[in-house]
């Protein structure tokens, strides 16, 4: 945390574990976390976005939360926010606390939770989140029976789809709204029309 709050314009409070886990998943350190969006066309653009160069077949996960939640050891009836600090005999708190002490033993649970959109790419994408207590995949979780929903895309589809989403305003620079995406659009889109003016 020391090294990375020099790095940042706002960072979280030191003791707020919760934003700090939230921070280190979206700048690509592994995590406890798992990304979620309650938009289908933010997540039809990341499904999207992992065979940029190559199509091929990919896939949208679907989860129902609450369903998710109740099945859970805890039988959660609501879909908690990621806790600003950590407290005593709290599930929640555990998962996090687990992230950053080896210590702690691995659980079954499983929490999808709401983020504190502290962060601008958390609202941008409509964020969410599941904290999970082991390494097991969350297709072979049994909480998962019965709200979990796989959608595959077939590797034909993949570029006409792209560009759907991209007439539709689901592109990089508006889902991350920094200098550096916005350089990697204009490569690519200098790149395309290089490629169409060549071909014509």
């Amino acid at each position: 945390m020391g090294l990375a709050a020099s790095r940042t314009s706002n960072p979280p409070l030191q003791e707020n574990c919760g934003d700090w886990l939230q921070l280190m998943q979206h700048h690509g350190l592994n995590t406890r976390l798992l990304d979620w969006t309650w938009s289908p066309l933010v997540a039809l653009f990341f499904a999207l976005d992992q065979h940029f160069s190559n199509p091929t077949t990919c896939c949208v996960y679907r989860l129902d939360p609450w369903e998710f939640n109740l099945k859970s050891s805890l039988a959660m009836s609501d879909m908690p926010r990621m806790p600003d600090k950590l407290r005593a005999n709290d599930t929640v708190s555990d998962l996090i606390q687990g992230a950053f002490d080896s210590s702690t033993p691995d659980q079954d649970d499983c929490i999808a939770l709401y983020p504190t959109e502290f962060h601008t790419r958390i609202a941008v994408q409509q964020g969410a989140f599941t904290i999970h207590g082991s390494k097991l995949p969350l297709e072979s979780n049994p909480q998962t029976e019965g709200c979990l929903t796989k959608l595959v895309i077939h590797s034909c589809n993949v570029n006409d789809m792209r560009h759907q989403l991209n007439s539709l305003g689901i592109r990089r620079r508006m889902l991350f709204p920094d200098l550096d995406n916005l350089a990697k659009e204009m490569n690519y889109e200098f790149k395309a029309f290089a490629i169409d003016t060549e071909l014509s």
